[in-house]
Order: C-alpha cells, then sequence, then structure tokens
C-alpha cells in the first residue's frame, strides 16, 4: 500500500514511469499534509497553557483532522485502482463488445476517485481557519500552509477530474461532475483568499 511507503519510496515511485501513483496519489498526499499541518498547531496550542480556554476546542479539531488526514491516505489507494482499471479497459481488445461499456464505466470511476479527494480536502479549511484564529500564533505559518496545500490538492485533484471527462460524450453526469469541480475550485480559491490573511505573517 501506498501509505505504508517511505516519502522516498513514493516518490520514486511518482518518478517512474508506470502509470501509478500519478497526479491523483499525489494531490491526495498533499491534502494528507495539510491535515497534519493543521493537526499539528492544534496541538501545539493543546500543549500551552497560555491557551487553556481553547483546550477543548484544539482536541477536536485535532482529532477531525486526524480523520481526514487517514481519508485522504486511503483516497491515495481507490484512486490508484480506479486509474488502473481504467487502463486495463483501455488495453481490452477493439473488437470485445463490452469494452466500451467497461471503458466508460471506468473512465467516470477515475474522474470520481480525484473528485473525491477534492472534497475530502476541501474539509480542511475550516480546521486550518480555526488554528489560524485561536491556535498559538507562533505555529501561524504552519496553519497557512495548511491552507495552502489543501487548495493545492484541490486544484490538482480537479485536473485528473477534467482529464477524464473530456473523454466522454457530454451527458447529465458529465455535467453534474464539472459542476462539481467548478464548485470546488472556486471555492478554494475564496477559502485561500479568505484564509491567509489570518496568519498576520
Amino acid at each position: 500500500m501506498m501509505q505504508e511507503w517511505s516519502l522516498r519510496e513514493f516518490c520514486a515511485a511518482l518518478a517512474s514511469s508506470q502509470p501509478t501513483p500519478g497526479g491523483g496519489p499525489a494531490s491526495a498526499a498533499v491534502g494528507a499534509q495539510a491535515a497534519a499541518l493543521a493537526e499539528m498547531v492544534a496541538q501545539i496550542t493543546r500543549k500551552n497553557k497560555k491557551f487553556a480556554a481553547v483546550h477543548a476546542e484544539m482536541d477536536a479539531i485535532s482529532s477531525r483532522c486526524a480523520d481526514l488526514r487517514a481519508e485522504l491516505l486511503a483516497a491515495m489507494e481507490r484512486d490508484a485502482a480506479a486509474f488502473a482499471e481504467l487502463m486495463r479497459c483501455w488495453r481490452l481488445p477493439q473488437e470485445d463488445p463490452a469494452r466500451e461499456e467497461q471503458l466508460t464505466r471506468a473512465t467516470y470511476a477515475a474522474a470520481e476517485a480525484p473528485l473525491a479527494i477534492a472534497r475530502t480536502a476541501a474539509r480542511i479549511f475550516p480546521e486550518a481557519a480555526a488554528v489560524l484564529r485561536h491556535g498559538t500564533p507562533a505555529a501561524a505559518s504552519d496553519g497557512a500552509l495548511a491552507v495552502l496545500f489543501a487548495a493545492a490538492a484541490i486544484r490538482g485533484a480537479l485536473y485528473n477530474v477534467r482529464i477524464n471527462l473530456a473523454v466522454l460524450a457530454p451527458t447529465a453526469q458529465t455535467e453534474e461532475l464539472a459542476a462539481a469541480a467548478a464548485e470546488l475550485e472556486t471555492a478554494a480559491a475564496e477559502e485561500e483568499k479568505r484564509l491567509l490573511p489570518l496568519a498576520k505573517i
């Protein structure tokens, strides 16, 4: 499993000519780091007696960020599996009567997997906002990086959504997925613009 690899192993696999891991797992990994950064600020704040009034809030943030981190690491595997299935379908013989249906289904799955990554990464913004507002200023740069990494994870994942949608015939489902992607991208830009000034750096 990729999430059990060392950073060196993951980067080496990412740099290789193999089809997976690719942009989806990379985006999920960036999102997991965003959650970890917000969690770290919460943990540091929790250990500081000067912030006793927000210790309970920081505990809750830490717990939610740990869950988000785990979700995004698991999403690395789901995205890679979806892309591997897509590659399998592309290799089916042209004369196979089931090829077109299987390929279409796999392409939708390959678009939905990174969309799920983007949706999960978007849930980091409220946690990053809370640690920037109520956490220790000594870790404000880490809170700001949580925002930047979450936004990058979303944008990266959405490129993978769009490249798969581009090969599908327009349908209500493709329009729905494209609209969801556009909404997430706009919201990420707005959150980045709104939250980064909270770092006051």
